[in-house]
């Protein structure tokens, strides 16, 4: 009976223990859970924090290459005010041939078109108007290159004798003619253009522009239709009317007050005589084009800008 109470009470007392432990046990798992918790948080807070610096990290180093790819529009609109728009076209070619003096290789520039740098302008200016449509400013600088010799310009531009004095609005031609293929501005509505200055003229449109490969490219009328000995191909000092196109017709009419020779009567300018309307002129032109029917009617009516000795005026090219 002593030993079995002996063990009894070894085992309640075996009991006891393990009856307490597990309660001991249980508050170092909740305080171990609470810490891991906590950690759980910092960690979580230290990945939100490098996430939001890897962030800042990315907009950073993308700043440079947003700069470099808006650097080119904000160039441009730096350089050219707003509506004018640049183009070029840019031919050179390498040729081998015989033309009756042995056989050359050149390098050379406008092939198949002439090679040339422009500017042109196209900007509305106030409000609609009540026909028409609303107003434009356009306007257009045009330069020939040699890409071959880097020549720009067809030279000099001729000025009317006596243009230098007060009387005379023209300017003096003895520098460079650099804008020599077209250099013009005016006016723009739905109905047609009012425009100044040096331009083509409009038989030059009807004979070569208005073809199927444009100006000086092969198929053009050129090939076919040289032109007519005479017939205006640019107008300096010129003020041209073109009309909209209305059910396929537009209309261009060209005048050109010619040297603009501040004179009175006939002089002696060299070894030629000039007079006050010397290389005066106009030209008109219909252009009509309907589906694949496409015609052109063109007509002249331009002055010499001088006359030799012996010759009673100034000759008169028409046609």
């Amino acid at each position: 009976m002593k030993a079995a109470h002996l063990s009894m009470a070894t085992l309640l007392g075996a009991l006891g223990v393990v009856s307490v432990v597990p309660a001991h046990a249980e508050t170092e798992v909740e305080a171990l859970k609470r810490e891991l918790s906590e950690q759980r948080e910092l960690i979580n807070k230290l990945l939100a924090a490098q996430a939001s610096q890897k962030e800042a990290l990315e907009k950073i180093e993308a700043r440079p290459q947003q700069a470099a790819a808006a650097q080119p529009a904000a160039a441009g609109s730096s350089i050219l005010p707003e509506g004018f728009t640049p183009y070029a076209t840019l031919d050179v070619n390498v040729s081998n041939a015989n033309s009756g003096y042995g056989r050359k290789t050149t390098i050379g520039s406008g092939g198949m078109t002439q090679s040339s740098f422009g500017v042109k302008l196209d900007k509305p200016i106030g409000e609609a108007l009540p026909v028409g449509g609303p107003l434009h400013m356009v306007g257009e600088i045009e330069m020939g290159i040699d890409l071959s010799t880097g020549v720009a310009g067809n030279g000099a531009n001729a000025a009317g004798v006596n243009a230098n004095v007060p009387s005379s609005g023209a300017i003096l031609g003895n520098g460079s003619q650099l804008f020599a293929r077209q250099a013009y501005a005016g006016v723009s509505s739905d109905y047609g253009q009012i425009l100044l200055g040096r331009q083509y003229a409009g038989t030059y449109i009807a004979e070569v522009a208005g073809t199927a490969f444009g100006v000086g490219f092969y198929g053009n009328n050129m090939l076919f239709l040289p032109p007519i000995g005479g017939s205006p191909s640019r107008f300096s000092n010129a003020i041209v009317l073109r009309t909209a196109t209305f059910s396929g017709l537009s209309l261009q009419f060209d005048w050109t007050a010619g040297s603009e020779n501040n004179v009175n009567g006939s002089i002696l300018s060299g070894a030629s005589t000039v007079k006050d309307n010397s290389g005066q002129g106009w030209d008109l032109t219909a252009f009509y084009r309907n589906g694949p029917l496409s015609a052109n009617l063109a007509t002249w009516n331009i002055k010499n800008t001088s006359y030799a000795t012996g010759e009673t005026g100034l000759a008169t090219k028409k046609g």
